[in-house]
């Protein structure tokens, strides 16, 4: 996790090398008792995804 002034960075891996990132409030982080090496759960909701491939 990286606190900021008022939203942070959760990261969660999924499996080993696949993480995936969210920006949230630092009140949720506090509220939901979140902890570096605690296990979480994402709900992933996305009106649209931009898919690309490498140069």
């Amino acid at each position: 996790m990286e606190p900021g002034a008022v939203n942070g960075i959760v990261r969660i891996e999924l499996a080993p090398g696949l993480v995936i990132s969210s920006s949230i409030t630092n009140e949720a982080i506090e509220e939901l008792g979140l902890k570096v090496g605690a296990e979480a759960v994402a709900v992933i909701k996305a009106s649209s995804v931009m898919v690309g491939i490498p140069d």
